[in-house]
């Protein structure tokens, strides 16, 4: 080593600085008056959570909403708001950010370089080279998200661990189980391993490790309760209804979770990936390396073996994570951020075993040298793709700084993507249709577009006057029903419907659906019938006080909701329904002994999704029988009623009546079988005067 431990750890920060100041320039260059850009609109989401700790409503994404707990993190945005108090404020507030993002990553380099060393002092240079080269580590730690500070203090928890100081072992990981999910994984391998080998190899205790993991594990536990707290949830709303396990069934579930665990392996541990990822993975060569690497560093590292055993099972477990929530390779692979540069280090560990089984010893760097050169490749296709991604988001940020005048009037804004945006529109009350940011719209299981759709038809408070959306999903997609004029387009960041539109919003389909409308169902309950009860499906307060439930006769296969769009008794109205291929459960509150005539809306045809053992597909078009047979069973009596659908149109309002002699309570238990759609049920019975 030429320039020794320090000497080569301090040249890593200094170049560190070097790359960190370039993609500074960049982001300067793209931003505006002088300070730096956003780079993804996750950091616009965070600059948001900020703004909210520092303006004294945490967790309040926008002033007046509920707590809500859509950044995924606790520690994070009340570090950025921090930043906002000490004056960093409008544009300035990102280059806070971006500043801070820069301090994590050239402290990150400079505790990994350390770990390096105490590791393996031969290949530590080579070690450091490769994670200073990688354009995905250096994206991750200026990308204004979470990942920089999360990357930071996984380091300084290794560190810790290989210098035996439980103390800041725990204070690390406690932090880190508080700034991501993540740090669960880290505090839990962490006690593990501390308690299967409760003793190193020179037979010392290692109880302060087994402690410092538990208080990890202790700090997620808080995350939890806090959760729970503030929104009444255990998990953060950023996730909810998201991964494989609630939108597949079983089966599929294990399926695309493996599926998923093997394209990982296959493409970071094999290295057999010739994608995007091939710019911060070296193909074939980078996956035998890292092979070879951890088989000898495990074998010969007897000093550090369990730490050893604790990356390779943290990495295990991350890579276990990501693929259950389906979220591999989304944005550059941003959750291996962390854990990504250790695997370079087992790839310097096999190049210098390679070296030395060549007889090489001494020329380490001849044959790593390849291998650097080939990171400094990818550090240039990132760089790009930094840029691009810069160039885009400032279009959109301008984009929306010109139509604040025309938004914020508007008071409520729609957003389906890009909810970020809300904070250059700090008059708005962003309405973020996912949920993710609007506990209104996550809360009662309401995870889905499509779902919070309807909830809008029964919460008209929750409307936004005017959308900010990309083209795409207004112009034939899920919110195409209720944008109306287009106000303005940016056209100059995206092609394809990527771009940001402003339309304004049309409820006039919602509010048709109200109630019945067909004339047969009209005439049906003339004369005296009154409406005792309604279960709108899909609308998840109604299906709560129902009880609502369905079961798929198919095994293996779950069905998501559905939405349709048509005209019914001279009305053009929008709906959104579950399609029941088997049968229906639910509640009705009646009144004793009075006949029940029901009104039930539903469809021949229908688009919708449906989740199956072999992945996710789309069924376009599902037609039913134009006869359709269902047996209503009522307290253990069963009845059939065939229907008549109108197989060219998107609804049909059916009828029928349950006799009086089978209603024998206030409450009624209805299992509706039979293969149909269910957008909505109404309720009537003829009260006599004594009601």
């Amino acid at each position: 080593m030429v320039l020794g431990r320090n000497g080569t750890i301090l040249a890593a920060v200094v170049l560190a600085v070097f790359l960190a100041g370039a993609a500074w320039g960049i982001a300067v260059y793209f931003g505006f008056g002088g300070h730096a850009i956003p780079v993804q609109m996750d950091a616009l989401i965070s600059m948001q959570y900020g703004r909210a700790w520092a303006e004294g409503r945490p967790y309040c994404f926008a002033a007046g909403s509920a707590p809500g707990t859509g950044s995924t993190s606790h520690l994070y945005p009340a570090v950025l708001g921090l930043l906002y108090l000490a004056g960093a404020r409008g544009d300035a507030f990102p280059t806070a950010i971006f500043l801070f993002g820069i301090a994590c990553y050239v402290g990150f380099i400079y505790l990994f370089g350390r770990v390096c060393f105490r590791l393996n002092p031969r290949v530590a240079p080579v070690a450091l080279g490769l994670t200073l080269l990688s354009g995905h580590t250096l994206h991750a730690g200026i990308s204004m998200n979470d990942m920089s500070l999360f990357m930071l203090l996984a380091a300084a928890a290794v560190l810790a661990a290989l210098n035996r100081r439980w103390g800041w072992l725990g204070l690390s990981l406690a932090a880190a189980s508080l700034c991501r999910p993540e740090g669960i994984l880290l505090s839990f391998t962490c006690l593990f391993w501390s308690l299967i080998r409760y003793r190193d190899d020179e037979g010392e205790k290692v109880s302060g490790a087994a402690c410092a993991g538990f208080a990890g594990i202790l700090a997620f536990g808080f995350v939890l309760g806090l959760n729970k707290w503030l929104t009444g949830m255990w998990q953060f709303h950023s996730v909810v209804g998201k991964g494989h396990a609630v939108n597949a069934p079983l089966f599929g579930t294990l399926y695309m979770i493996s599926r998923d665990l093997g394209k990982i392996v296959v493409r970071f541990v094999f290295g057999a990936d010739f994608g995007y990822r091939s710019f911060y993975m070296v193909p074939i060569a980078g996956g035998i390396l890292m092979l070879a690497g951890g088989y000898w560093s495990v074998c010969q590292e007897q000093r550090y073996r369990r730490w050893l055993h604790w990356l390779l099972s943290v990495f295990g477990l991350t890579a276990l994570l990501v693929a259950a929530s389906g979220w591999q390779g989304l944005i550059w692979d941003r959750y291996f951020a962390w854990i990504l540069p250790f695997l370079y280090f087992f790839m310097a560990v096999g190049l210098g075993v390679f070296a030395k089984c060549a007889k090489s010893r001494g020329k380490l760097l001849i044959f790593a040298l390849p291998f650097l050169i080939y990171q400094m490749f990818g550090m240039c296709y990132m760089g790009m793709a930094y840029a691009e991604e810069c160039r885009k988001l400032r279009s959109r940020i301008e984009f929306t700084k010109q139509l604040r005048p025309l938004i914020e009037p508007c008071g409520r804004v729609g957003f389906l993507g890009a909810v970020g945006l809300s904070y250059y529109l700090p008059q708005s009350f962003p309405i973020n249709m996912p949920g993710v940011v609007t506990p209104e719209l996550v809360g009662n299981g309401r995870s889905s577009t499509i779902l919070n759709v309807e909830t809008l038809k029964h919460e008209p408070e929750l409307r936004p006057g005017v959308w900010l959306v990309e083209n795409r999903y207004a112009r034939g997609g899920v919110l195409t029903p209720v944008c109306g004029a287009k106000i303005a387009e940016d056209v100059t960041a995206f092609e394809g419907g990527r771009n940001v539109a402003c339309f304004e919003a049309d409820w006039g389909v919602l509010d048709a659906a109200q109630s019945p409308l067909s004339a047969t169902a009209k005439s049906f309950v003339d004369g005296g019938w009154m409406l005792v009860d309604t279960l709108d499906v899909g609308y998840a307060v109604d299906e709560e006080a129902a009880d609502y439930g369905t079961c798929v006769r198919v095994p293996g296969v779950s069905i998501k909701e559905c939405m349709a769009t048509g005209s019914l008794g001279g009305s053009q109205l929008l709906d959104v329904g579950r399609v029941v291929i088997g049968y229906e459960r639910f509640r009705v509150k009646v009144i004793p002994g009075q006949a029940l005539r029901v009104v039930l809306r539903t469809g021949a045809k229908v688009d919708t999704s449906v989740a199956v053992c072999d992945g996710r597909r789309k069924i376009t078009g599902l037609q039913l029988a134009e006869r359709p047979t269902l047996r209503v069973v009522v307290n253990g009596e069963a009845e059939d009623f065939e229907l008549r659908l109108h197989t060219d149109q998107a609804f049909t309002e059916v009828c029928f009546e349950i006799p009086g002699v089978n209603v024998t309570s206030d409450v009624l238990d209805l299992t509706v079988g039979g293969d149909h759609v269910s957008y909505a049920y109404w309720f009537y019975q003829e009260v006599d005067a004594g009601h």
